[in-house]
């Protein structure tokens, strides 16, 4: 089913208009590197950038098992099993992290190997949810080994049915890490979903270079929905000064059951628990299961500052803008990408400066990546 699309941006501001010279990005031949569901990547900006991908083990809600996959621009690494506090079949009383949804994180600023994935209704003592969000860290090497980090609980919220958590990390110096995590909070587990009252919450990284210190979550003030994406980049003045402040941006799908995108962008303070949110939301497309990511600033690196990557009826769309302030001015159009392959679901994205990489599931269970390269 072909996909309507917005003829043009709804603006947040007056100035912020479409990109008149939308730049292009050029998917190369999709290929399938695993099988299962759920997939999530993440990157860092080291040259050609180190690539970490998490997923569930098998069709979604029958493996709950989160697998991991690592490569770099050329090729995928091997990949194998996070640990964690559960068995194989997540069965309890084994080493396997479980979840029903995953996400994942990279610094795609800086050099920084240190990546982060999230993932909701871990599974513990047995086949029994705990509703809570569990993270855990990780450092790459340079051959794609992993060295795991022991895992923490994000925080639960009580009895809900799900979360579809989407985490964030940036930061100035590869080091000291800020984090951003948003989530559905209650919605319904299937479709049509509910509009649901999105959640964040702020984090940094301790002194021991693998646990965040997580502030307590808040309410998001912007629309309501479900299928939610964010993304951070440190800011620099006119003149590619670094500031002491982030430029965050996420994306969602809003109305029960129907696929207006939106997307709200702001600004993160290092130490501070809320994110000043430029609202009101604003739409900018049509689809459903958004995921967005930052590749550069203010197109200074070269390519497209922004890239959104969507289900549109079964098929991948993408969309690409630049960063303007704490805006962004969108391409008047998207475009498909990966045509005649099924998608099931949502895809993930992540880029940094020239490149970048998406993968989704298609109706066959298995796991597509793509690499691309921006004009």
């Amino acid at each position: 089913m072909k996909k309507t699309l917005i003829a043009a941006l709804v603006p947040l501001i007056a100035s912020s208009a479409t990109v008149a010279n939308a730049q292009s990005v050029i998917f190369n031949s999709p290929s399938q590197y695993d099988s299962g569901s759920g997939t999530a990547v993440a990157t860092n900006g080291n040259g050609a950038g180190l690539e970490l991908e998490v997923h569930l083990g098998g069709p979604l809600f029958n493996n709950y098992a989160v697998w991991r996959k690592t490569g770099e621009w050329s090729t995928w690494f091997s990949g194998g099993q996070v640990p964690g506090s559960g068995s194989a079949d997540c069965l309890g009383g084994g080493t396997q992290d479980c979840a029903t949804a995953v996400s994942a994180a990279g610094d795609s600023a800086s050099s920084s190997s240190l990546f982060t994935y999230v993932g909701s209704q871990i599974l513990r003592g047995g086949d029994s949810y705990q509703m809570a969000i569990d993270y855990r860290t990780g450092t790459m090497g340079s051959t794609g080994s992993m060295t795991w980090n022991s895992s923490g609980t994000l925080y639960g919220q009580g009895n809900c049915d799900t979360f579809y958590p989407t985490v964030a990390q940036a930061s100035m110096d590869g080091v000291h890490m800020q984090f951003v995590e948003l989530n559905n909070g209650c919605i319904a587990v299937s479709p049509p979903y509910a509009n649901s009252q999105l959640y964040y919450t702020t984090g940094t990284l301790n002194i021991d270079g693998k646990t965040i210190n997580w502030n307590s979550p808040v309410a998001f003030p912007g629309t309501a929905g479900y299928g939610a994406s964010v993304a951070m980049w440190p800011m620099h003045d006119t003149n590619g000064n670094p500031l002491s402040t982030y430029f965050v941006v996420e994306e969602h799908t809003v109305q029960n059951g129907g696929s207006a995108m939106y997307y709200t962008t702001g600004v993160l303070t290092p130490g501070s628990s809320t994110i000043a949110w430029d609202l009101p939301s604003a739409g900018f497309d049509n689809g459903i299961s958004p995921h967005i990511a930052v590749c550069s600033e203010d197109n200074k690196s070269g390519g497209a500052a922004v890239i959104d990557v969507h289900n549109g009826g079964g098929q991948g769309w993408y969309k690409t803008g630049r960063i303007n302030g704490h805006y962004i001015n969108w391409q008047a159009n998207g475009h498909e990408y990966d045509v005649g392959s099924t998608m099931v679901g949502g895809p993930s994205v992540a880029c940094t400066q020239n490149w970048g990489v998406e993968t989704h599931e298609n109706s066959s269970g298995q796991l597509i990546s793509t690499k691309f390269t921006e004009n």
